[in-house]
């Protein structure tokens, strides 16, 4: 299994080009508010900032984009690493103090 997290320090985020183009692959409408940040809109015309917390880890479109862009993938202040880990095992995220993420496993861990 494919799973995306951030080892950098500041939380997991997407770059604006990511998030762009994942919105695109998920047909996703978004618009930009006064400071150049994502609003998503949705199919009922309610309207929220748009969050990385939304997103499933190890969605495929996610994992595609991240491989796709690279580099380009991240902000500033993460590096985003798509990690594999067994199939059919209990997973999680765990972050970090200063953002940097891992997968854990009881008794397992994937850095």
């Amino acid at each position: 299994m494919l799973i995306v997290i951030n080892r950098g320090c500041g939380g997991f985020d997407l770059s604006k080009e990511a998030i762009k183009e994942l919105a695109l692959r998920k047909g996703w409408k978004l618009k930009r508010d006064n400071w150049g940040d994502y609003i998503m809109v949705f199919p009922d015309g309610n309207e929220s900032w748009w969050s990385p917390i939304w997103l499933d880890r190890k969605d495929s479109d996610l994992i595609a984009v991240v491989q796709e862009l690279g580099e380009d993938a991240n902000t500033e202040y993460t590096e985003l690493k798509i990690v594999e880990i067994p199939d059919n095992i209990d997973w999680e995220i765990i972050e970090n103090d200063d953002g940097s993420e891992m997968i854990a496993e009881k008794g397992h861990i994937w850095k």
